[in-house]
């Protein structure tokens, strides 16, 4: 909770928006008039905003303006993630649209137990979407190559 003096003002960024809780608590004593202003400012951008959680298949993906890029409609970035370990559920806070395209490095492997990939999948997706809740989440499926034949 933050106290707040008399005539004071509070600036927020966007990540804030998502967990910030604003109230005005009942006087304990008699007090005069309270006024609680808020101002909100959301443009085009942040309603497009897009976070790509990865592994190397999405290397190429950039945003901001110019050739091969997303153009500057669509702000956000990219994260490198190889396996599902690497996913920090914190970093997609903020974020309109939360894509990820993960998972294959946990199950190619011989000995990889698929049901314990999707065990962690499951509970990275419900993390991120207990932290973002306004967020769009999509998973790309996992397509297994076999590199053997």
């Amino acid at each position: 909770m933050v106290d707040k003096i008399s005539c004071s003002c509070s600036i927020y960024n966007s990540f804030a928006k998502d967990v910030w809780t604003h109230r005005l608590d009942p006087c304990t004593s008699p007090c005069q008039i309270r006024y609680s202003i808020t101002f909100r400012y959301v443009t085009n951008h942040n309603k497009n905003s897009t976070i790509i959680i990865g592994d190397s298949n999405t290397r190429f993906l950039k945003f901001g303006s110019g050739k091969r890029t997303f153009g500057d409609k669509m702000p956000g970035k990219r994260v490198e993630c190889f396996t599902l370990e690497d996913i920090n559920p914190k970093l997609c806070v903020g974020y309109r649209n939360v894509f990820i395209h993960c998972g294959i490095n946990n199950i190619k492997g011989r000995n990889a137990n698929v049901h314990d990939a999707a065990d962690l999948l499951t509970a990275k997706l419900t993390a991120i979407q207990r932290l973002c809740p306004q967020s769009r989440i999509t998973v790309s499926p996992v397509l297994c190559v076999d590199t053997t034949a």
